[in-house]
C-alpha cells in the first residue's frame, strides 16, 4: 500500500491535485501509523492538515487532527490528544457527521480513563450509549462502551452490573 500512495502522492504534487492529497498524506500517515513509525505518521498527518486547510477539507482535515490526537495520547500527552480531539469533534460537528463523532467521543472517553479522569469519561460514555442504544448498527461501538463503563465504575467504586448501567 505504501509503494502505491506514494506514487499517488508524487504524482499528485508534481500535478498540483491538491484536493487529492488531502486524503493521500492521510492515507499515508495511516500507513505509517499501522507500521508503529509514529515519527512519520505524525509528519503525514500533519501534511494533511495543511493540505486540507488550504483546499478546505475538512473531513480529511477533522480525520487528520484525530488521527494526530490518537498518537498524542499514547505519548502521553494529554493536553495536546484533548486538544486535537476537540478540533476534531467541532470540525465534525459542523459537518453532522453522528458516526464519526461518537467514534471520536470514544478516543475521548479513552482518554480520560487513562488519565484516571473517571468522571468526565462516564458522562462522555453515558452520552453514547444513548446515541448507540438507538442505532442498531452500533453494537460493536456499544459493547466498547459497556467495556469503558467497567473501568469507570471499577475506580469510582460503584457497583460493576449492566443493570447499573442501564438506568
Amino acid at each position: 500500500a505504501k509503494k502505491y500512495i506514494q506514487e499517488a502522492i508524487t504524482y499528485q504534487e508534481a500535478n498540483q491535485q491538491d484536493s487529492g492529497l488531502c486524503t493521500s498524506y492521510l492515507s499515508m500517515g495511516n500507513v505509517y501509523l499501522r507500521m508503529k513509525d509514529t515519527l512519520n505518521a505524525v509528519k503525514f498527518y500533519q501534511k494533511s492538515i495543511v493540505s486540507s486547510k488550504k483546499v478546505g477539507n475538512n473531513i480529511s482535515l477533522s480525520s487528520a487532527l484525530n488521527n494526530l490526537g490518537s498518537i498524542k495520547s499514547e505519548q502521553q500527552k494529554s493536553a495536546e490528544a484533548l486538544a486535537l480531539f476537540q478540533k476534531s469533534k467541532t470540525l465534525r460537528d459542523s459537518l453532522n457527521f453522528n458516526k464519526d463523532e461518537t467514534i471520536l467521543s470514544l478516543s475521548i472517553a479513552k482518554e480520560h480513563i487513562m488519565y484516571q479522569r473517571f468522571a468526565q469519561a462516564n458522562a462522555v460514555l453515558y452520552q453514547l450509549k444513548k446515541e448507540y442504544e438507538k442505532d442498531p448498527t452500533a453494537q460493536g461501538n456499544l459493547l466498547q462502551t459497556y467495556q469503558y463503563f467497567i473501568h469507570t465504575y471499577g475506580y469510582l467504586k460503584k457497583s460493576d452490573s449492566v443493570n447499573y448501567y442501564n438506568n
